[in-house]
């Protein structure tokens, strides 16, 4: 379906399913991926949900080119689902979504994407690789990226920017990466007890 306003939550069913050009506003969730294959979702809007995307397929998917904005929860929230997957998201924007991603699948890349406001931008948990390269994190009110849970991150060349409480929160995992100038907040945080920080480079505060 292309250039649609639509209602109710739209399952993937089948496999390869792909959503492109849509605004889908004021929903719990906006879309429900359950255990199968989503494909990509390509030049949409998610405005008013409680959540985005809920994530718990399978397979290799793409969410590019979208923009979030005003979701209660969380804009994008990824399980692991049945089985291993590869979650790319490219180019996307989040406006004033609590939790713009809460990624909890073993394989993401997060690329190009901007961060608004909002509490947490990218939140990391029950392990996994996260690699989080060349976005934009600013007044994020919380923590713009927290890492834990046994999480692996690489943070590469991001900016964060205005007022947050941290910039990077380690409260489990291990965090790895260089590039990111860390202005706001406290810089990189690492709680009492946390795992090791190892590799984490050239990022001026």
């Amino acid at each position: 379906k292309s250039n649609g306003v639509i209602g109710p939550s739209v399952g993937a069913g089948a496999s390869g399913v792909s959503f492109a050009n849509l605004t889908i506003r004021n929903l719990s969730r906006g879309i429900f991926d359950s255990d199968v294959a989503m494909a990509s979702v390509n030049n949409c809007r998610f405005v008013g949900n409680y959540w985005g995307i809920d994530q718990n397929g399978i397979g290799d998917c793409v969410i590019s080119n979208s923009e979030f904005v005003g979701n209660v929860n969380e804009g994008i929230i990824a399980f692991r689902g049945s089985g291993t997957r590869n979650l790319r998201i490219l180019n996307c924007t989040f406006v004033d979504t609590f939790e713009a991603m809460q990624i909890q699948n073993p394989q993401t890349t997060v690329s190009n994407c901007t961060f608004l406001r909002g509490s947490i931008g990218i939140a990391s948990a029950l392990g996994g690789q996260v690699i989080v390269q060349d976005c934009t994190f600013t007044d994020i009110i919380a923590r713009g990226v927290d890492i834990s849970d046994g999480t692996v991150m690489w943070l590469y060349n991001n900016i964060f920017q205005g007022e947050m409480e941290y910039n990077v929160f380690v409260a489990g995992g291990a965090l790895l990466g260089g590039g990111n100038p860390l202005p706001g907040g406290s810089g990189v945080a690492m709680p009492p007890g946390s795992p090791d920080t190892v590799g984490f480079w050239g990022n001026p505060i």
